[in-house]
């Protein structure tokens, strides 16, 4: 098994976050009208009341907790770091609706199956491998063949979280795509390499 893969399945399982994550987690939400971390949605209104900063600490959690494979759940926990990232340096003009954290994901490993189709990676033995929409489509319906959790390339997981073909680097790529934000030239270049 790889170093990032157990890494993240370690992490996963013992819920281990970042510092000030849940600050963080509470900044987003601050811009935006909610935010769904798995089934779990969290509304915008629990940064309106003060009493509801532990309400919402206690609902970060659950909503991770219920996730169920630990590598996913890790997966997702980078994703909101990288969406903290961008809100804390102003990157985004506005945050609309509720954000989607999975939906994050997922275009992070969209992209990262595009790079591997284009360099020949490691993923072109099981995801990247398939170019037919109706391939992708039997593929999404029984599983991947790599065994990936949550429909994720076991490739990504197995990435080291910075680099050039990086998880964070994926996941920083595919925010303007799931914000529909187009950015302006040079105006977000990824700080994480």
């Amino acid at each position: 098994m790889d170093r990032w893969l157990r890494r993240r399945r370690l992490d996963g399982a013992l819920n281990r976050l970042p510092r000030d994550f849940n600050l963080r987690v509470w900044n987003i939400l601050k811009e935006c009208q909610g935010l769904a971390i798995g089934e779990f949605v969290l509304p915008h209104s629990l940064t309106q009341v003060r009493r509801g900063r532990l309400k919402f600490w206690q609902d970060v959690k659950l909503a991770l907790v219920k996730i169920p494979q630990a590598e996913y759940r890790q997966l997702m926990v980078e994703a909101l770091m990288v969406l903290s990232l961008v809100i804390e340096h102003h990157m985004v003009p506005s945050l609309d609706g509720i954000i989607y954290v999975e939906h994050l994901v997922q275009k992070a490993n969209q992209l990262f199956l595009e790079d591997q189709r284009k360099v020949k990676g490691a993923a072109m033995q099981c995801c990247a491998k398939i170019k037919d929409s109706k391939e992708q489509q039997t593929a999404a319906d029984s599983g991947l063949l790599c065994g990936g959790a949550a429909k994720i390339c076991q490739n990504l997981y197995v990435s080291a979280p910075g680099g050039r073909y990086g998880t964070m680097t994926y996941l920083f790529r595919a925010l303007p795509l799931v914000l529909n934000y187009v950015p302006k030239p040079g105006e977000m270049e990824c700080p994480i390499s």
